[in-house]
């Protein structure tokens, strides 16, 4: 753990139970997203991501989509 990082969760410990809680939220949500990043990032992962978005788009031109959500029937 670097110096700053250890300051400032000295200094977070000090504050109130909400506010800690909002700053975990927000780191944990910062750290996700990072990670998210390094995957997306990756060739082989946008050349899927390609693949799908071209193979949904051309299931709705051929209209074998429908209008609906995510929920499972």
């Amino acid at each position: 753990m670097t110096e700053q990082l250890r300051q400032a969760f000295e200094r977070a410990q000090q504050l109130p139970e909400n506010v800690q809680n909002w700053l975990a939220k927000r780191l944990l949500e910062e750290i996700e997203e990072r990670e998210w990043e390094q995957i997306y990032s990756k060739p082989h992962v946008q050349a899927t991501l390609r693949t799908l978005a071209e193979e949904a788009y051309g299931q709705y031109q051929q209209g074998e989509t429908e209008d609906g959500g995510f929920a499972i029937e």
